[in-house]
């Protein structure tokens, strides 16, 4: 695209195509890690930390092999691995599953699943944890 500017008038530049890529990435990611306080990270650990549980004994073939592999002794799940591949440091470049093949209708098959102890649904505000 050619944007035709005045010399005189000096009117800043439309951000070049790669730039404005650069720009957004730097944005995405600077919301990203904004997103989560230090209070509020555990419970979302947790919250993903039973959701692989659940993706294990489910849905297995949506976790990467090298983090079934990880977490998998026995052929059992141990949620004590599990909680600590995700605890910090986390390592961002090796996801544990295969986001592009996750369905919205996974995750709901799993929030559909959790009860409280008493075997009741949980409450809404349980289910808000899980955004």
């Amino acid at each position: 695209m050619t944007v035709l500017v005045d010399p005189q008038q000096n009117a800043p530049q439309p951000p070049q195509p790669a730039t404005q890529a650069a720009q957004e990435s730097d944005e995405l990611t600077a919301l990203k890690l904004i997103t989560v306080s230090d209070a509020s990270a555990p419970v979302y650990r947790s919250c993903i930390s039973r959701f692989l549980v659940w993706l294990f004994k489910n849905r297995r073939a949506l976790l990467t092999q090298e983090f079934v592999s990880y977490v998998c002794k026995d052929n059992e799940i141990s949620r004590k691995l599990v909680d600590k591949l995700l605890g910090p440091p986390v390592d961002r470049t090796r996801p544990p599953l295969f986001w592009s093949q996750v369905t919205a209708d996974d995750f709901l098959s799993y929030i559909l699943q959790l009860r409280k102890k008493d075997g009741e649904r949980p409450m809404f505000n349980t289910l808000l944890v899980h955004k």
